[in-house]
């Protein structure tokens, strides 16, 4: 892959934003995994970036471990963040 940095992936960032129509001032959450950001920090580092730039509010969740039961609720924080984001 070379050295890259965010620049290589900012315009993918703005897409995803794009697609999901955030406005400035919208509560967007990202749920990575911890092996997400350990593989990707690029990614993740451009869709911090472009939603700073949008002017929207990016709060980052990161999961470690996995879960025993897929329609487990997720921890109550975690629920009352995804509630009160625009985008999760």
């Amino acid at each position: 892959m070379g050295n890259r940095d965010v620049a290589d992936f900012i315009e993918g960032a703005r897409n995803f934003y794009r697609f999901f129509d955030v406005k400035p001032k919208d509560n967007v959450l990202l749920i990575p995994t911890a092996e997400f950001v350990e593989t990707d920090p690029l990614s993740l580092d451009a869709l911090k970036t472009a939603g700073k730039e949008l002017g929207a509010e990016v709060i980052i969740c990161t999961i470690s471990g996995e879960r025993k039961d897929i329609l487990e609720d997720p921890p109550l924080p975690v629920s009352q963040a995804i509630y009160a984001s625009d985008l999760f």
